[in-house]
């Protein structure tokens, strides 16, 4: 999977693919220049937060699967970076794109 998605979005760091192996993230970028985070799911939580997500479709013949807010909350909650302790404690800000992000694309 993390070969193919190299195959066709470049990385955006020039270890792309061993850092999604070592970390369970591949950091890509669109050919517009816009981030994505593609998270490489192995744990219980995640398999549930999979099962929850929505299919929107990304750009014309790319659906991708879009986690709710709760569970992207949950997910910087987990992760417990600096810059993600104010998103899991409530950060109406990032609740808010990403329901516009839903909203955009339909879910």
């Amino acid at each position: 999977m993390v070969d193919g998605l190299l195959a066709h979005y470049p990385g955006r760091r020039p270890d792309a693919r061993e850092f999604a192996l070592r970390h369970r993230v591949l950091l890509l970028s669109t050919p517009a220049g816009i981030a994505v985070d593609v998270a490489l799911g192995a744990l219980p939580f995640e398999a549930d937060m999979i099962a929850r997500a929505t299919a929107v479709e990304f750009e014309p013949g790319v659906a991708l699967r879009i986690c709710s807010a709760e569970d992207l909350v949950g997910l910087k909650a987990f992760a417990d970076r600096l810059q993600d302790r104010a998103a899991a404690k409530g950060d109406a800000g990032m609740l808010e794109r990403v329901q516009a992000l839903r909203a955009r694309f339909g879910s």
